[in-house]
């Protein structure tokens, strides 16, 4: 019997396509990572605007609902590339000297805006409002009292200045409080336990040079005789030391040119000095 020829076709691979389909899927996919790393925000540069933002609107601590959404509404990116936008137009209004202020206001609705104003502006109608009323209640502390010539109260553009000069409260060279400084110290105290305002309390001196064995400078000087204000205070009367900041300045800020004896006693000083911040 002969044999037949059986002729063997070899299987065709019908899947040949899946490969270039492979290859296309992993194309899209590295294309689709390419798109969203770039469209990502930019955490560092995002955290420093928000910082210029801030600043510029004289904002200290986050939290009220106006400052928010203002600053919601500006990061809401509503296509990509607008975070960069808003990075690039900040930097190029502060390179030409525009407030950022300015560029908020342009970016913000109207009726936030309006919200914003309104805080802002109840905010520093307080804080004036109260720098205006312990001007008065010093004002008439000082006509009621009689106290010694040496005490005066000033406006100041950074705030309301309670001015001591030295024969109030010290010996000339000495740092230690006058205990007959006590009463007129407490009396200024009443009124300090009440006010919000924070207190600087800074030392002056003239220029010359201190000349005994217990300061080695000026500097040493105008410093203790403010902490020792503020031991008086904290200690004595128990106001509530957050209050207040100590600084000692020598001979730096002068009232008065160090050219006579009289003006040489007027710069010898110490400044209670009742700021916003």
């Amino acid at each position: 019997m002969a044999k037949k020829n059986i002729k063997i076709i070899p299987h065709e691979d019908t899947a040949k396509w899946l490969y270039t389909f492979n290859d296309l899927m992993t194309l899209l996919l590295t294309f689709f990572v390419l798109i969203l790393s770039m469209s990502t925000l930019n955490a560092a540069k995002l955290k420093d605007l928000q910082a210029d933002l801030i600043d510029a609107l004289g904002v200290m601590e986050l939290g009220k609902p106006e400052q928010d959404a203002l600053i919601e509404q500006l990061f809401t990116l509503e296509d990509i590339g607008r975070e960069q936008k808003i990075i690039n137009t900040v930097q190029k209004q502060k390179k030409k000297g525009v407030q950022i202020k300015d560029f908020v206001a342009a970016e913000t609705p109207p009726e936030l805006q309006l919200k914003e104003f309104t805080a802002l502006k109840q905010e520093g109608k307080k804080e004036y409002n109260e720098q205006e009323i312990i001007f008065s209640q010093f004002e008439k502390l000082i006509d009621e009292n009689f106290f010694e010539p040496g005490i005066s109260v000033i406006k100041r553009e950074r705030g309301i200045v309670l001015r001591l000069n030295e024969k109030v409260l010290f010996s000339q060279g000495s740092a230690k409080v006058k205990e007959s400084a006590y009463i007129t110290l407490g009396k200024i105290a009443s009124i300090i336990k009440k006010t919000s305002l924070k207190i600087s309390i800074e030392g002056h001196t003239n220029s010359t040079s201190v000349n005994n064995y217990l300061f080695a400078s000026n500097w040493e000087l105008s410093m203790n005789r403010a902490l020792n204000v503020l031991d008086f205070y904290v200690n004595k009367v128990l106001v509530n030391s957050d209050k207040f900041y100590v600084t000692g300045f020598a001979d730096s800020f002068p009232v008065e040119n160090n050219d006579t004896e009289q003006n040489r006693a007027e710069n010898r000083r110490i400044d209670l000095v009742f700021t916003k911040s």
